[in-house]
């Protein structure tokens, strides 16, 4: 009743009009009153908001797309790269304007080799030799992705550099799988990670070395690659009583909104402040809020959401009548679209933050609920239309 909802307010009303069903001798005004009764009933119960409606069930696991791919290894490296495009990733084909339909992303055997692929070229750009990675190039070419690559090492290794021993190789083992799995990584995870390192020792390998195959495996783990969330409603409920929406975690609202606002992982502020549970709070949430939306990389909110919310971006496929729009050409689209995105961008700030910085009540999604129901989606675009 939900997806039609606006179809059974027109059976309600071509019912009590005697409009329909045709005249039938079957059919009595006993029928139809039974039939609105029961309508009415169940489309107040839709509206009212009721607790049982309020749990939206597990939330799915999500698998990052080609754009949150790239963007989280950019961050996470230091490399800016179309990591995707240079392994030969397929295009992610959800059936939707967006490219982040969880229910669409599913993982193909094949898929998963190029994602190993990815991993393997990202480390081979940070570990090997600098000089020797772009042998072969003209020194005007050589020179500058030279220079780029060693800035993307020297982010990527911090001030200390790379790890002299087993116990620095350790932690910053434990660090990067904090950031790339987005999450608290226990001392066991790190020991597991650590058996990489030390079997690649034990076979002569050097230490640089030991450390690339250890790091391997925290890209290609699930935890990088898909967005899990816990399940934390009750399965039934006890004594009665009613069902209520859980309440996301702050290490996972903080996916939420990077996500979001940045298409990429949490950085490190947002991770340290939902590892201290302080970023559900409002204030700290409205401030990290209009943070992110401020850096950079708030762009992929318009890029990603808004333009694909309005549809913009199909303006790049229009084919009009070459008779009646002579000068409508690529440039053409592509200043339609760039004109669509800067007046996305303008919004964008006070949109997400109404959105994203309210009271619990009505915060959407994105944030600290796990979700809304369909019938509360379908009651709020009421209630848009109605104004």
């Amino acid at each position: 009743m939900l997806k039609k909802y606006k179809l059974w307010r027109r059976v309600i009303e071509q019912v009590e009009t005697d409009q329909m069903p045709p005249d039938d001798d079957k059919f009595t005004s006993i029928h139809g009153s039974m039939i609105v009764t029961g309508v009415k009933r169940t489309l107040a119960l839709l509206d009212s908001g009721h607790p049982e409606l309020l749990d939206p069930g597990p939330s799915l696991v999500r698998r990052l797309s080609r754009v949150e791919y790239n963007n989280s290894m950019r961050d996470l490296t230091g490399l800016d790269l179309d990591f995707s495009q240079q392994v030969g990733m397929p295009e992610d084909s959800t059936g939707s304007s967006y490219e982040n339909i969880a229910a669409a992303l599913s993982m193909q055997p094949a898929l998963f080799e190029k994602y190993f692929a990815a991993a393997e070229m990202a480390l081979g750009k940070l570990f090997v030799e600098q000089d020797a990675l772009f042998a072969g190039r003209p020194e005007s070419e050589r020179k500058p992705l030279v220079e780029k690559s060693k800035k993307a090492r020297e982010k990527f290794f911090g001030a200390a550099g790379e790890p002299a021993d087993r116990d620095a190789a350790q932690k910053f083992v434990a660090q990067f799988a904090r950031r790339a799995w987005r999450r608290p990584v226990a001392t066991a995870e790190t020991e597991r990670l650590m058996k990489f390192h030390d079997s690649a020792l034990a076979k002569g390998e050097q230490p640089d070395a030991a450390l690339r195959e250890t790091l391997k495996p925290v890209l290609v783990s699930p935890d990088f690659l898909f967005r899990v969330e816990e399940d934390r409603t009750p399965k039934t409920s006890a004594g009665g009583m009613t069902i209520a929406a859980a309440k996301v975690s702050d290490v996972e609202l903080a996916s939420r909104l990077s996500f979001f606002l940045w298409s990429s992982i949490p950085d490190e502020e947002l991770l340290a402040l939902a590892e201290k549970s302080e970023l559900s709070q409002p204030a700290t949430l409205e401030a990290q809020v209009r943070r992110m939306l401020a850096d950079p990389r708030a762009h992929a909110l318009t890029e990603n959401f808004f333009v694909r919310w309005l549809g913009a971006q199909k303006v790049m496929q229009a084919r009009p009548s070459t008779e009646f729009f002579p000068t409508f050409n690529d440039r053409v689209k592509k200043g339609l679209l760039a004109e669509v995105a800067a007046f996305a961008t303008t919004c964008a700030p006070r949109i997400a933050t109404c959105s994203t910085c309210s009271t619990p009540t009505t915060r959407l999604p994105i944030t600290t609920w796990r979700s809304i129901t369909a019938s509360q989606q379908t009651l709020a675009k009421r209630r848009c239309a109605s104004r």
